[in-house]
């Protein structure tokens, strides 16, 4: 589903080669199994709109940290029943980070 917004992965671990497409890939710079979740807290804090984010993930702390910035929390079932055109239009990928790994 294209929807014309701007989505940005970010992923934990060692980058890897992929091909252009429509989503942004980016790749924690630090290490660790929460560093992807790291990188879209600061991703989140240093964006001068932050209300118009919209993080994925179903990380409990992740989401409250992204939201009491200010960002739009979606939990990634709802995100994945969206691209796979089930749900009702609620949680669309918009500007900005998106899901990390562990779900994401």
């Amino acid at each position: 589903m294209e929807t014309g917004e701007e989505v940005t992965v970010v992923f934990d671990g060692r980058p890897f080669p992929l091909e252009p497409g429509a989503v942004a890939v980016a790749f924690a710079p630090g290490p660790g199994p929460d560093a992807a979740d790291r990188e879209i807290v600061l991703r989140v804090e240093a964006d001068a709109d932050r209300a118009s984010l919209r993080v994925v993930t179903s990380d409990g702390d992740l989401a409250a940290t992204v939201a009491a910035s200010g960002s739009e929390v979606v939990p990634a079932g709802g995100f994945r029943r969206r691209l796979e055109g089930e749900g009702s239009g609620e949680g669309s990928p918009s500007r900005g980070t998106g899901p990390s790994t562990h779900p994401g």
